[in-house]
């Protein structure tokens, strides 16, 4: 698997949602990564 970061930014501590929109990104299989203090999740999508 290769790729590129889309996006990146800095979400709240106090955030309990993360709503991501991504109307322009192609069909195909995506990893959403989340990192911080206390670990990281990462997250497998498919956009048809």
């Amino acid at each position: 698997m290769s790729g590129r970061v889309m996006r990146n930014g800095t979400i709240s501590r106090d955030v309990n949602k993360i709503t991501l929109q991504v109307p322009n990104i192609q069909t195909g299989v995506y990893v959403i990564q989340l990192s911080g203090e206390n670990g990281a999740v990462s997250k497998q999508i498919i956009k048809k």
